[in-house]
């Protein structure tokens, strides 16, 4: 990978090395610095996946807001170990927890998953061993991962006729002067977005279904 000074300088400069800082070593880096450089290297990857171990330990608040700002840029998959409960919070939508050697798969935020541990351990007890409830709880488990593909799908779905409503945006607007033609676009939108609404209707039931089971 080569770049000129001024396309390095500008890169790095989103990662907030300005100035003299392009020089420093890495070994004169403060643990914040540290962290994004190793974002920064990460991200001139076309990756889909980031694996993050305590990404905010030991770092400043600067810091902090800045690799959070980052992490909220990011489009693809993140999977991370933390014990910063604002930080999983607002990034997590899907918590493992492991205890008593077990793995549970919480699907949620952290505020959501505390709820549903606390409720499921108000209801049964604390997790010692492999008893029924726990298969029952498996159970739950795995109707929640089926949930959330439909999930998935729904979107992937939506998201795919929402751009194609957008097309035909641009056709109708072509086709103003040709009535015949206008009429027979306008008519396609009216169904493409029809699908849509039955689509987020799905998902609303879908969501609403995955949300009960959690509480």
């Amino acid at each position: 990978m080569e770049w000129s000074e001024d396309t390095a300088r500008n890169r790095l400069a989103a990662f907030h090395f300005t100035g003299e800082e392009v020089f420093k070593k890495v070994k004169d880096l403060s643990g914040g610095e540290k962290s994004r450089l190793k974002l920064f290297l990460l991200m001139q990857h076309e990756i889909n996946l980031l694996i993050l171990d305590e990404p905010t330990n030991h770092l400043d608040i600067a810091s902090r807001e800045w690799i959070e700002r980052a992490v909220e840029s990011f489009g693809g998959t993140l999977l991370f170990v933390s014990h910063d409960r604002y930080f999983i919070n607002k990034f997590a939508n899907r918590i493992w927890e492991m205890k008593d050697g077990l793995i549970t798969d919480y699907y949620g935020n952290y505020e959501e998953y505390r709820h549903w541990s606390q409720s499921f351990e108000a209801k049964t007890g604390p997790l010692k061993k492999p008893t029924k409830g726990n298969v029952v709880n498996r159970n739950l488990v795995r109707h929640q991962k089926e949930i959330q593909k439909k999930l998935d799908k729904l979107e992937q779905e939506i998201i795919k006729l929402e751009a194609l409503s957008d097309q035909y945006d641009e056709k109708i607007e072509d086709a103003a002067t040709d009535y015949v033609k206008l009429q027979e676009l306008l008519e396609e939108k009216e169904k493409i977005n029809d699908k849509i609404n039955e689509l987020y209707e799905n998902w609303s039931a879908l969501s609403e279904e995955q949300y009960t089971n959690n509480t």
